[in-house]
């Protein structure tokens, strides 16, 4: 049995999934923790899932998830089977799209997993619905943040998780970084971890843990740029090698930018206050 796709009420015009990225091109994959030099893709994003279930209270059977973003796949999987919970999956139908334009299988979710599509700033979820909020790589597009942690916060059972990762602007950002990075990259949108950690706190949501690791995201956009390289020569259409080449190219601009201190990235977590 496939997973159902189900419509919210909202047309989704602002979601954390309106974007391209080049950590969107590789089967929707998001930023993986890789421990070995060998670790490929899909073995590092796993990692970060782990990473992720490891610093959470104990998941149970009767534990509601939901997951926000179109990077849901490899969490929602992980935690069906290993937890056996009920998971709520949140994209945008722009996402949808995209993944039909490039192509991308939609991957076999299991029964327990339902897909709504809708936005993350105008949640149509009741209150104090869900133990855990669980969202990878997708809040920094996002330009209502404030809303998105608002309707996080609602829908938050009291002392409920949030927990997510996410890419920010690094130590070393400053006006003139933007002008280095793709153009199609919004750094007015862009926050930084501090910020993230004052707006969780005016939503009545408290700091639990927050780790920087910016040294993930540079291998991780590394490992996209060689793996796009090594596919280059094989293209046969104009259309199609163009496309791969500008891909590359950005992925480069991308590489210097965290090299250089502009961007960082890390896992974050905040508990709803009891109140």
């Amino acid at each position: 049995m496939t997973h159902k796709v189900t419509h919210s009420m909202e047309k989704d015009n602002h979601s954390s999934d309106n974007h391209s990225s080049p950590t969107g091109l590789h089967q929707n994959l998001p930023v993986g923790i890789y421990q070995k030099e060998s670790d490929s893709l899909s073995e590092a994003t796993l990692k970060t899932i782990q990473k992720m279930v490891k610093l959470m209270p104990r998941i149970k059977k009767s534990s509601k998830v939901l997951i926000l973003g179109y990077t849901h796949a490899p969490a929602a999987r992980f935690l069906e089977q290993k937890y056996q919970c009920k998971i709520e999956c949140l994209v945008s139908e722009e996402a949808l799209q995209n993944k039909s334009r490039q192509n991308i299988p939609s991957e076999p979710l299991g029964d327990r997993i339902n897909v709504t599509i809708g936005r993350a700033d105008a949640l149509t979820f009741p209150g104090e619905t869900f133990d855990v909020v669980w969202s990878q790589d997708v809040f920094w597009s996002n330009p209502e943040k404030r809303k998105v942690f608002r309707q996080i916060t609602n829908v938050l059972k009291p002392e409920g998780r949030l927990i997510f990762t996410d890419i920010m602007k690094g130590e070393q950002w400053s006006k003139t970084a933007s002008e280095e990075l793709p153009e199609w990259f919004d750094s007015e949108i862009l926050t930084t971890l501090k910020s993230y950690q004052l707006l969780a706190g005016r939503v009545d949501l408290e700091k639990v843990y927050i780790r920087e690791m910016s040294p993930q995201l540079l291998k991780h956009h590394s490992v996209l740029l060689n793996k796009a390289e090594a596919d280059l020569p094989g293209m046969t259409e104009k259309s199609e090698k163009a496309l791969a080449d500008k891909y590359i190219q950005d992925l480069k601009k991308w590489i210097t930018a965290v090299e250089n201190g502009y961007l960082t990235w890390g896992i974050l977590q905040f508990q709803k206050r009891n109140v």
